[in-house]
């Protein structure tokens, strides 16, 4: 066990490759409604896009959202949870952008709101959905379900770096 010897470091196995027996398999990456989602992106425009976006200080929030939007892929039981923390950096990001920081929480959504043109009760369900597991609980989510949080999100935030 890593984690009680203090290292941290992931394994992760994507391939079984063996030449002499003919195998050769990739286990799926592919979240089915994200890639259909991005299937018309030219990636190499938006990457450099986003790259424009993610230099100093407001850079890490947006990093720190595409980060936690990784997360949610890779933890089916937590995407709730990592797409509610996507969501807040978008909003510590522009309450920096916009000088909110006096300002309420509810303000700040507002702002983030009027960039994105969802508003706070597009992001409810995401964000209650997500409590249970800030707390240590377990979420069991549909595909389905999964699949609307992550389009949700994902409309989110490619609403942020299209227009802030």
């Amino acid at each position: 066990m890593a984690s009680l010897r203090g290292y941290a470091y992931d394994v992760e196995i994507s391939q079984v490759l063996h030449s002499a027996l003919g195998i050769d398999y990739v286990y799926g990456i592919a979240i089915p409604c994200l890639e259909e989602r991005s299937a018309g992106v030219d990636l190499a425009k938006r990457a450099q896009e986003i790259r424009r976006k993610a230099e100093g200080e407001l850079g890490i929030y947006l990093m720190r959202c595409l980060n936690d939007l990784i997360m949610a892929m890779k933890h089916p039981h937590d995407t709730a949870f990592h797409c509610q923390r996507a969501l807040e950096s978008l909003r510590h990001n522009c309450k920096k952008r916009f000088n909110l920081e006096t300002a309420s929480e509810r303000d700040q959504w507002r702002k983030l709101g009027e960039i994105t043109g969802f508003n706070e009760h597009d992001v409810v369900e995401i964000r209650e959905l997500s409590k249970p597991v800030r707390h240590g609980d377990i979420v069991a989510l549909s595909s389905e379900k999964r699949a609307q949080l992550f389009l949700k999100t994902w409309a989110i935030v490619d609403a942020v770096i299209d227009n802030a």
